[in-house]
């Protein structure tokens, strides 16, 4: 439901009675938290750190023993019996002989008091206008700058050196500059001649071949001059059609004042040639394809007939799992039965063949096969 209170309502246009504000307006349930101004039952602490069970429970009472109290005295640093040097003293006084003394000898003028002078106090000045005493009108301007003494010229850095700014040694000289010395001689280096910086072949440099001290070694010669085919190569010039002949039809002619017949463009006009390139839209000879891939020869050619052979056609029961020969184990069996023993021969218990055989017939007992041959 909007409210008229702070003239807002969209339908009633009535003037606010209060002043609209952003601050939000108190709920009763905002007292009863941890901040507001009605604490609740949890707010409420009914214990004590350091006690058992609640504040309102009676409690016995209690008794605690009063510190020591301590003498301001005791604070007082007395020393010990050793702390103190008798020396000569006794308990009537020191234990000393008379003696005297004679005074020392004096120049009869008593040094100076240890007090400043009259020069060491300031003598101010009515150059500036500011004397404590006179009230005397500046005669030059006031300055910050620090007046030169008379005796900042005899230092380091002023105009008139001191004794000991001068120097009176050289480096490397022995004794006093102004002592007179015995003269001294040098040798010059030796004179470069503007020639040796030339750079000369050596002796090896040179290749003589047919030459000698007289000229060249040879003989006369005479060359014959190439065969020609009668028709000289035509010069190195420019022909007729590289000039270029300029057009009256866009009235640029450098002779003929003729206005343009139509309007100049900067395209390039196309030629005749242009057509038989491979982007024009005249193909020449050699952008036809007259082979295909794998094949032998022209396209247009006549050629040969051609056939192929059909895969092997797969029967179904190749697909069966069948064994092998060597799946089989024979023993004694062949295609007529059970291969039985000879009859009346006896076996040798370890040898595993009867006795008195021949070796053909042992042979064919270890193999069916050859026992088959051997009947």
């Amino acid at each position: 439901q909007p409210s008229t209170l702070y003239g807002s309502h969209p339908q009633l246009p009535v003037a606010g009675r209060v002043p609209k504000t952003t601050q939000k307006r108190s709920a009763p349930s905002d007292a009863l938290t941890s901040n507001g101004g009605t604490p609740a039952p949890h707010d409420y602490r009914l214990t004590a750190d350091g006690e058992f069970g609640n504040i309102s429970q009676t409690k016995a009472p209690k008794y605690s023993m009063r510190a020591k109290i301590q003498d301001p005295a005791d604070k007082e640093v007395r020393p010990g019996a050793t702390a103190y040097t008798l020396g000569n003293q006794c308990k009537t006084g020191s234990m000393t002989v008379p003696a005297w003394t004679m005074a020392p000898r004096s120049s009869g003028i008593p040094p100076p008091p240890d007090q400043p002078g009259p020069g060491e106090y300031a003598q101010p000045s009515t150059l500036y206008g500011s004397h404590p005493q006179l009230p005397v009108a500046g005669r030059v301007p006031k300055t910050t700058q620090k007046r030169s003494a008379p005796s900042d010229a005899l230092t380091s850095n002023g105009g008139t050196p001191a004794p000991h700014d001068y120097r009176l040694t050289a480096d490397g000289e022995f004794g006093n500059i102004s002592q007179t010395k015995a003269p001294k001689y040098s040798m010059r280096a030796k004179i470069q001649d503007p020639a040796d910086k030339e750079v000369r072949p050596g002796a090896t440099a040179y290749t003589l071949g047919n030459q000698c001290k007289t000229g060249s070694m040879t003989v006369p010669a005479w060359t014959m001059a190439p065969r020609s085919s009668g028709i000289p190569p035509p010069p190195d010039q420019p022909g007729p059609g590289e000039y270029a002949q300029p057009s009256t039809l866009y009235g640029s002619h450098p002779q003929l004042p003729v206005a343009g017949r139509v309007p100049k463009t900067t395209q390039k006009r196309s030629t005749p040639s242009d057509a038989l390139t491979s982007n024009g839209g005249t193909p020449a000879p050699h952008d036809y394809k007259l082979t295909a891939d794998g094949e032998f020869g022209n396209i247009s050619q006549t050629k040969a007939p051609k056939f192929s052979m059909r895969a092997k056609i797969q029967d179904p029961a190749d697909k069966e799992v069948r064994p092998g020969a060597t799946a089989y184990t024979l023993n004694k069996a062949s295609r007529l039965g059970v291969i039985p023993p000879p009859a009346g021969l006896w076996h040798h218990a370890r040898a595993g063949y009867p006795l008195h055989q021949s070796s053909r017939a042992r042979a064919s007992m270890r193999s069916p096969a050859l026992y088959m041959e051997a009947i």
